[in-house]
């Protein structure tokens, strides 16, 4: 009978230890995560990441270890200096297949089209007095919420113009622009203009003419 006792004292034991390891695996697979890289809200193709606005096109997010892939990217540093080659949703994840090597490079556009933009106050622009040949940012302000959202970002200035329709070229203040985007970046530019008032950003002048 003692012997009976002394062998399920040691089943007991026997599966506790199990139990206490199969949980402590459970906890420590449930917390082991790893950061990724991924988009704050939706980016359009063409877009280029730059130190500039890489706070505000992305974000860390944590996914599970046994989920990562090898082709997602970890830190904001590996997305500078990149072009995003197709239309990103928000919360999807930076990946290497999404992300181009050349960098303000009108030749790397696939299907470029040129659009206009144009802004009723001058305060709606800054970083500068806008030329062709310059790179901007641009956002707008919905007139309903009033929360200003990246629209497209580092596209190209092929031409800029006065509030009358005259091209600038040495003086005036810049009012109408038309700029080089993908064309299928086209359509979600112009209903983000629809929506509320645009903000432009000049981003540094660009020597590429």
């Amino acid at each position: 009978m003692k012997r009976k006792k002394g062998v399920m004292k040691y089943i007991i034991a026997a599966i506790i230890i199990v139990v206490f390891i199969v949980t402590a695996a459970l906890i420590g697979k449930k917390d082991n995560t790893v950061s990724v890289m991924a988009a704050a809200s939706d980016i359009s193709m063409g877009t280029i990441i730059t130190e500039e606005n890489v706070d505000i096109l992305a974000v860390v997010k944590n996914i599970a270890e046994q989920d990562i892939e090898d082709n997602m990217l970890k830190d904001k540093a590996e997305l500078i200096g990149k072009t995003v080659s197709c239309n990103m949703a928000a919360d999807s994840i930076f990946t290497s297949d999404v992300m181009g090597e050349e960098a303000n490079n009108r030749a790397a556009m696939i299907n470029p089209v040129v659009a206009g933009v144009r802004a009723s106050d001058i305060s709606q622009f800054s970083g500068g007095i806008i030329r062709a040949g310059d790179y901007i940012d641009i956002s707008v302000v919905d007139s309903n919420t009033g929360k200003c959202s990246n629209v497209i970002s580092n596209v190209y200035v092929t031409e800029a113009f006065n509030s009358d329709g005259t091209a600038i070229e040495d003086n005036g203040c810049a009012m109408i622009l038309n700029v080089l985007i993908e064309k299928e970046s086209e359509q979600y530019l112009n209903e983000m203009l629809a929506t509320g008032s645009i903000r432009v950003c000049r981003l540094e002048r660009s020597t590429d003419g």
